[in-house]
């Protein structure tokens, strides 16, 4: 089945003027909040794992978005043990293991796009506090 993420790469690729965008949803949460990640459900209490990757199961299925982030342990059960990707169009990703040790998954998008629509560097900045992209003339990569 055609990812509408491939597709998405394609067209920036094809007209860096395209207006579209890639919609991801980091349901990674269960790597760092412990048994608080899933939320609460309408009862106040916290919803279980279980819970919590039917409603990623959910979200597959609606297809309304281009890249689904998740754990390891997610991604094992729902990609690889049960499949949920193949029939899909969505991109199934794991997160990232370690903040200091490697790029996030957004990061290494926005520098495959502009190394392939641009012959300038590109120095990604304030990466936490939402991405701000801007041409360093002076960086080599």
């Amino acid at each position: 089945m055609q990812k509408t993420l491939a597709a998405k790469l394609a067209s920036f690729k094809q007209s860096p003027s395209n207006r579209s965008f890639i919609i991801a949803d980091a349901k990674d949460a269960d790597m760092a909040f412990g048994i608080a990640a899933p939320g609460k459900n309408s009862e106040g209490r916290y919803r279980s794992l279980i819970d919590f990757r039917d409603q990623i199961r959910e979200i597959v299925d609606q297809g309304l978005v281009d890249i689904m982030l998740m754990s390891a342990s997610t991604s094992e059960v729902l990609a690889i043990q049960e499949r949920i990707f193949d029939s899909s169009t969505v991109t199934p990703r794991f997160a990232r293991t370690t903040r200091p040790t490697s790029m996030s998954f957004a990061d290494r998008l926005i520098q495959k796009l502009h190394r392939d629509l641009s012959p300038r560097p590109l120095s990604i900045t304030s990466r936490w506090a939402g991405l701000c992209v801007s041409v360093n003339p002076r960086r080599r990569m």
